[in-house]
């Protein structure tokens, strides 16, 4: 709902460039290479039952491939959906992309320090 101002929250096209951004840095970039240094580490293993078999079948290169999947049907939702919803696909993406990244250093933190 509009403010008495008439400015709508979450409208503006630097807010869903930063969100954007976000997603690039946490989702994508934080989660493959905190999980690629996590899988050097001895007794660090991918517990995703969905991503482990392929992991150890093509390499953490396929989660590249999985995120660009992912990102893209993303955007094409994004690109769909009227304002200002349409930003709460990258906030949701960066969100889960925070999240994972924050918990891959924790068990990376613990694994080094074990």
């Amino acid at each position: 709902m509009p403010r008495q101002d008439g400015h709508q929250p979450f409208t503006s096209p630097t807010v869903h460039r930063w969100a954007w951004v976000l997603v690039a840095v946490f989702f994508v970039g934080g989660d493959f290479v905190t999980t690629s240094l996590g899988l050097s580490v001895v007794g660090v293993v991918e517990r995703n039952s969905f991503l482990a078999p392929l992991v150890a079948e093509y390499g953490v290169v396929v989660i590249l491939v999985l995120k660009a999947i992912v990102v893209g049907t993303g955007y094409a939702v994004y690109r769909h959906l009227p304002r200002p919803h349409d930003v709460g696909v990258p906030l949701g993406f960066a969100t889960v992309g925070v999240a994972v990244t924050g918990w891959n250093v924790l068990v990376l933190g613990s694994a080094l320090l074990a």
